[in-house]
């Protein structure tokens, strides 16, 4: 499969020799190239990467929404690292939890003017799973307060959620607003397509090789979600090593029992986890 679906790709492959400034609490392995692409998320693979790579993006803000575990954070911390070193640009990378709790600690240390004043002055705010700032009007007009103050100076925002800000049971009209007027595009569950090039780009970066019937297997029954796929990929790589034994297709059946059971309608599941006891 081409991972690089997208007219920028070259750019990012491109290292511009510039200074690097550092940016806050960002994943040194979550970058552009180390996410995998196909058809469910390539809309939002390249917005995120138009993002990064031009100096004044045609839209703002940009707003990721999915369910958890198909990309959204790491899409977010791929934007901060790709502008740090395309453009120098500082980014502030936070979570609607994060965002809340460092507001309280501020307002406790009688530090909010300091607080706003070091979000204000980043060059991109970035906020993850902003649905959890649904119900809770002080801290939605503070990100409302710091939204306008950045979007005014031409700063680029960036906002995950795992639905469109619309659907979020909550929120504020007038945050609902801002976040729709400019761009908001969603990462659908990945094909099986996808979910077997996602394993086999994790297998390359852990130095591993399982059958490709293996791979098969845990793309078809591990889920969508990528978290799942990682986490029964890590195991079945995990048996290989500790055991000391090739994994041939029974074996790995036998290891990753809990994905069929769990696949199953709740009722005929717990039949049958009745019958194993």
């Amino acid at each position: 499969m081409n991972t690089k679906q997208t007219v920028t790709s070259h750019e990012i492959r491109q290292p511009v020799k510039r200074r690097i400034i550092p940016t806050q609490r960002l994943n040194p392995a979550w970058t552009f190239d180390s996410f995998v692409v196909g058809p469910p998320n390539v809309m939002a693979f390249n917005a995120a990467q138009w993002v990064a790579v031009a100096r004044t993006p045609p839209f703002n803000p940009l707003f990721i929404y999915a369910n958890t575990g198909l990309g959204t954070t790491h899409l977010l911390h791929a934007i901060g690292h790709h502008s740090a070193m395309t453009h120098g640009k500082t980014a502030y990378l936070t979570s609607a939890e994060s965002f809340t709790n460092d507001y309280i600690v501020a307002l406790q240390n009688r530090g909010l003017a300091e607080f706003r004043t070091k979000l204000r002055n980043q060059d991109m705010f970035l906020m993850d799973d902003l649905q959890f700032l649904a119900g809770k009007d002080r801290m939605q007009e503070e990100f409302l307060h710091t939204f306008d103050a950045l979007h005014n100076a031409g700063k680029m925002i960036v906002v995950t959620a795992n639905q469109p800000p619309r659907r979020i049971t909550g929120l504020s009209t007038n945050l609902k607003s801002r976040l729709e007027s400019g761009l908001c595009i969603s990462i659908e569950r990945p094909d099986r397509a996808t979910r077997v090039a996602i394993l086999n780009r994790r297998l390359d970066d852990m130095k591993e090789t399982l059958s490709s019937e293996c791979v098969l297997y845990i793309a078809t029954y591990a889920g969508w979600n990528v978290r799942r796929l990682e986490g029964a990929l890590l195991r079945a790589v995990s048996y290989k090593k500790l055991s000391g034994k090739d994994l041939n297709l029974a074996s790995l059946k036998h290891l990753l029992n809990y994905l069929r059971i769990e696949d199953l309608p709740e009722t005929t599941s717990r039949r049958f986890r009745q019958k194993l006891k």
